[in-house]
């Protein structure tokens, strides 16, 4: 309940400022003649005050004139002062009054004062208003007492009735008194608490540190007591039995050393099903039917299998029209992602490889950067393992600006709604795991989930100074406990022998001069050459 009047001062109805706000307010409701426009000045002697007559037209009620003085000395005086009538005083009824009174003090009187053959009569106030520095006079015979101040008679009746004075509440005061005592109370001992264990330290730095790089057990100190099964998806993909390669870049090489070196147990791989390639034969698994933008979808799953020493490898292939016309082998991903069909083309694509985990049940989820982060959105509570995410380029993290998709449904509704239709997922869904720094990320799904789920505790980059970068620059995973190096995998290449470091540099000098000139650039020994291999786009 609100705090009683009389327990704020700001807001006690004791307090002068009320009083004389609450006195107006009524006074200028029961005396019709004060909504005239117009005022008449009433001349005086002294300059420290401004004083006006108010009159009464023909039609109203009350009192026929009223005079109010506004007093603007620095504090009152008890001279008696002398006010001029309005012109024409019998026309208005101001003679027919002879004792007037103040309308906020009732002790506070005037009269009318008749002077000698030849003056004017005028209005003389016994002494000036009190600290208020306001006073509204009337004949006396039209007011009306009303609590401390008095109001015009004729308009009285048509006052409510003043607010009876509330009183007030002691253990109220008391309760909110000690309430506040215990927060600062609490608020202090947290304070001391935290002060005792912490501490505060300036560190200059003198010189750079080299980054600091997690250590991590190598293969061979790692014991595996049992065969896992690793369940792994990725659009790039390749089948060595069947000498197929669908690859864009690294991603695609990566796939092809797992399928050599993996350790021992059973490595199941879900992949799209290109059109153009050809994959041989192949054997039916099942048939998936997924929802996408509020439209069933039906996946086919075919499969092969084959044996790489003590590794079982599983190829799972989805079919679907979409897979074959919106991608190709020479353009394996769907783009842009602006588009509607992109967005739909994802969401088919996770949702299917979601209903394929859970028909193996594996032990492990591998997944290659976001093209399949949302798979555990998809996946029961009950269904659910564990999880890591091996990022090979992070600047790919499947963010999409939604102001730029053009359909004419996305402008009716909202955007969650229409990504929740779209990706078959509640908007709490959307909000909670795909929504990051504003925008829906693809990323940030399999991330948050990690988090929810295992603690934060099974993202991977492929080296070490990358994953050093990430933590230090990318706020997505400054969150997170660690970021793990899993290193690229390189084929040994052919050793021509052992080589002494005057034997190098001799090579680099021979190959350097063979370069510029092949090149045709000016042969320098000292020139400096920088040699780049990879995609020519903006990551990089």
């Amino acid at each position: 309940s609100p705090p009683h009047w009389c327990e704020e001062p700001i807001l006690d109805r004791s307090n002068e400022v009320y009083a004389l706000t609450q006195a107006l307010g009524r006074i200028r409701k029961s005396c019709s003649v004060l909504a005239g426009l117009k005022n008449i000045p009433a001349a005086s002697a002294d300059k420290n005050h401004m004083a006006y007559w108010k009159l009464a037209n023909g039609t109203a009620t009350g009192p026929a004139a009223m005079l109010v003085v506004l007093d603007f000395s620095p504090s009152p005086t008890t001279d008696k002062w002398s006010f001029s009538l309005p012109a024409a005083p019998m026309d208005h009824g101001v003679l027919a009054s002879t004792n007037w009174v103040d309308l906020l003090d009732s002790q506070r009187t005037a009269v009318l004062a008749t002077p000698a053959a030849g003056g004017s009569p005028s209005l003389q106030v016994d002494h000036s208003p009190g600290p208020a520095h306001v006073a509204i006079f009337v004949d006396a015979k039209e007011a009306q007492q009303d609590g401390t101040w008095q109001v015009c008679k004729a308009g009285a009746a048509k006052l409510p009735p003043l607010p009876k004075a509330e009183e007030c509440n002691s253990t109220f005061q008391w309760m909110t008194l000690v309430g506040i005592l215990l927060f600062v109370g609490a608020v202090i001992a947290t304070l001391v608490k935290n002060i005792s264990t912490t501490g505060v330290f300036l560190c200059v730095v003198r010189e750079p540190s080299p980054v600091e790089i997690l250590e991590y057990p190598s293969p061979e100190k790692v014991s595996i007591e049992e065969p896992k099964h690793i369940f792994c998806a990725a659009i790039e993909h390749t089948i060595p039995d069947r000498k197929v390669k669908v690859s864009a870049g690294g991603l695609g090489k990566v796939l092809d050393q797992m399928l050599r070196e993996h350790p021992p147990g059973r490595l199941s791989l879900v992949h799209p099903k290109f059109a153009g390639v050809d994959y041989g034969p192949l054997d039916h698994f099942c048939t998936l039917e997924v929802t996408v933008d509020m439209q069933k979808q039906a996946v086919q799953v075919h499969t092969l299998q084959s044996v790489e020493g003590d590794i079982t490898r599983v190829w799972y292939l989805l079919e679907h029209s979409w897979f074959e016309t919106q991608i190709s082998k020479d353009s394996p991903y769907p783009y842009p992602q602006t588009k509607l069909s992109v967005l739909r083309f994802f969401s088919l694509w996770n949702q299917a490889i979601a209903e394929v985990l859970k028909l193996l049940k594996p032990d492990i989820y591998h997944c290659m950067d976001y093209h399949a982060a949302m798979v555990p959105l998809y996946v029961p509570p009950a269904d659910q393992i564990p999880m890591i995410i091996v990022l090979h380029n992070a600047d790919y993290d499947g963010a999409i600006e939604t102001d730029f998709i053009s359909d004419v449904f996305w402008k009716s509704v909202p955007a969650i709604r229409r990504l929740s239709l779209i990706f078959n997922l509640d908007r709490q869904a959307i909000r909670k795991y795909l929504t990051f720094e504003g925008r829906f990320n693809m990323l940030w799904g399999g991330i948050a989930c990690i988090e929810e789920n295992q603690r934060g505790h099974g993202i991977c980059t492929v080296s070490g100074k990358y994953a050093a970068e990430l933590k230090r620059e990318r706020t997505m995973f400054k969150g997170l406990p660690a970021v793990l190096p899993l290193d690229n995998a390189i084929d040994s290449a052919a050793d021509d022998g052992p080589k002494t470091v005057d034997e190098l540099k001799a090579q680099r000098a021979v190959s350097k001069k063979a370069l510029q000139e092949f090149c045709e650039l000016t042969v320098d020994p000292q020139a400096k050459i920088l040699i780049f291999i990879g995609r020519w786009v903006k990551q990089k």
